[in-house]
């Protein structure tokens, strides 16, 4: 019922849709207050957009960081909130590869496991001990 009672806009021609008059028109007759809405919103969002869509690092950069032959800088106080540092931390305390090339070397298995397959072993889903309960000693 609510889609059948809407109005749709007259076909017109593209110079009076790209005209004030057409805009102003469209405004006033064809927008409800939820399309208002909607329109003010996109427009107070517009100045933001460029920094949203791109990366100020060029694609060889992201490509070296990426695959981890660039290191990255890990700052003091990244993300603590409550105190007066920046979200993004304070002075660089270390360098060190990107967190997804950590991330695919499997580093924290093999120091914790001995290697991959050993972390596999003692996966408590895998391989449930007998009598089915997996708390049990």
């Amino acid at each position: 019922m609510l889609f059948a009672e809407t109005q749709s806009i007259p076909a017109t021609s593209g110079k009076k849709l790209a005209s004030v008059e057409g805009l102003a028109e469209i405004w006033k007759n064809h927008l409800g207050a939820p399309g208002k809405g909607v329109a003010i919103g996109l427009a107070a969002m517009l100045p933001f957009l460029p920094g949203m869509l791109g990366s100020r690092k060029k694609g060889d950069e992201l490509r070296d960081i990426y695959s981890g032959q660039e290191e990255v800088p890990i700052r003091a106080g990244r993300w603590w909130k409550v105190g007066s540092t920046a979200f993004e931390g304070s002075r660089i305390k270390e360098w060190r590869p990107h967190w997804s090339v950590l991330h695919k070397s499997h580093a924290e298995d093999a120091a914790l496991y001995g290697s991959e397959a050993e972390k596999w072993k003692h996966n408590p889903i895998l391989h449930p001990r007998p009598g089915g309960n997996i708390l049990s000693p």
